[in-house]
């Protein structure tokens, strides 16, 4: 299929995904900022940044 018959991306959908999958990193990593970024590829006050964007909190299982 080509790029042109494709739909474009959900803004919502790539924003639920991103979220998601820094929730994952975080708790794959038990929250721990350094390995999760490592694991990401992105900056610390990267990290930090999304993590109050997406209101994310630590849960305990």
């Amino acid at each position: 299929m080509t790029r042109k018959n494709m739909a474009p991306p959900s803004h919502q959908g790539l924003k639920d995904s991103e979220k998601e999958s820094i929730q994952d990193a975080l708790e794959q990593h038990r929250w721990n900022i350094t390995e999760t970024t490592r694991n990401l590829g992105i900056a610390r006050n990267t990290l930090h940044r999304k993590i109050k964007k997406y209101n994310l909190r630590f849960t305990e299982a």
